[in-house]
């Protein structure tokens, strides 16, 4: 390789670490949406304890959206974030081992996000 290529592969690891970064913003908006959209849900449903079929669609979307957002970053999270979405468009049908297992209950998802946020800073 010549001298002359360095420059220019120099450039080639700076857009791709730039692209890599915005991927990674992109799926943390998207994880953000979805998180904030459940939280929200769950302290409406403490108080009033019936269920919002038409809103939990919604929230499945948004995590099927997060995950498909997420697939160029982590494979892994993006098959969990998955699980969410099934989580909630399936009704809760899973037991909390099983959330669990699947490592879709907040403590995991939020060590998660906390790994994004931490990768390509």
């Amino acid at each position: 390789m010549s001298i002359s290529a360095i420059p220019m592969l120099l450039g080639m690891f700076r857009d791709e670490r730039r692209y890599s970064k915005k991927l990674t913003d992109k799926a943390l908006a998207a994880i953000n949406e979805a998180v904030v959209a459940t939280r929200q849900y769950e302290a409406k449903r403490k108080k009033r304890r019936k269920r919002d079929l038409k809103e939990e669609a919604r929230i499945a979307g948004l995590w099927s959206t997060a995950a498909i957002a997420t697939r160029h970053v982590s494979t892994e999270f993006a098959m969990r974030l998955n699980d969410k979405s099934l989580y909630w468009f399936k009704g809760f049908h899973w037991s909390q081992d099983q959330v669990i297992a699947r490592k879709i209950d907040w403590d995991s998802i939020h060590d998660q996000i906390t790994e994004l946020m931490s990768v390509n800073s």
